[in-house]
């Protein structure tokens, strides 16, 4: 305790790391890629306001290049992704589990959103295979919401020949098994590490992608 006191102390008598710190809000990396007022809002979004997926900023900017008006998406997880997907790709299906996030998002998402609210433990629908049933391909299949692992050993008949799928969090231990179960399968993976949109936690948001994909990867 001492010691993390004195550390405290040394960092504040210091004006060149207070002038650093204070130049972190104004400027440079975070800043412009709208991560404080990502921090204020507790909400993803980029400088301008936005919205962003809760995914590492590296990862965000390799999609960035990548998504295109032609393609269809899959998400397990409602939020400001799914706006992010629905202004660069044609159209995405969103499957929500919390009954308030779904309430909350489903007002506002545009005309190429179709949201689904399925229960995870619903007896009438599976949750994780939901974008399999959903009787269509996807190019991109997005897991952010629950039952990452299932969702995972279910995802390869969901997808289009040149399908890629994005996990995020693929650091949790508990995942291990379903992207076991896609590198049995021939996929890659693509790891990107770093911090999302106000969020201080190390993390890593995943592409998954086999030799031939939607993405010239």
């Amino acid at each position: 305790m001492l010691s993390k006191l004195r550390k405290t102390i040394s960092f504040v008598a210091n004006p060149s790391k207070l002038h650093g710190l204070g130049q972190l809000g104004s400027q440079g990396y975070l800043a412009q890629n709208g991560w404080f007022k990502s921090f204020k809002d507790k909400l993803p979004m980029d400088a301008a306001g936005k919205p962003l997926p809760w995914f590492t900023y590296p990862s965000i900017l390799f999609l960035n290049e990548r998504l295109t008006k032609t393609m269809n998406v899959f998400e397990y997880g409602t939020g400001n992704s799914t706006l992010y997907f629905a202004s660069r790709v044609q159209q995405i299906i969103s499957v929500e589990h919390d009954q308030r996030w779904y309430d909350k998002y489903h007002p506002v998402l545009p005309n190429n959103v179709h949201s689904k609210f399925i229960e995870v433990d619903s007896i009438k629908v599976d949750y994780s295979q939901a974008a399999k049933n959903a009787g269509i391909r996807f190019d991109i299949l997005v897991i952010d919401g629950r039952k990452r692992k299932e969702c995972l050993m279910n995802s390869i008949d969901a997808l289009s020949p040149g399908g890629i799928i994005i996990l995020d969090d693929a650091e949790r231990t508990e995942y291990e098994m379903g992207i076991r179960y896609l590198f049995e399968n021939y996929f890659r993976m693509i790891p990107f590490w770093g911090i999302a949109p106000g969020m201080v936690e190390l993390k890593c948001t995943a592409i998954l992608y086999r030799k031939e994909n939607c993405f010239n990867i």
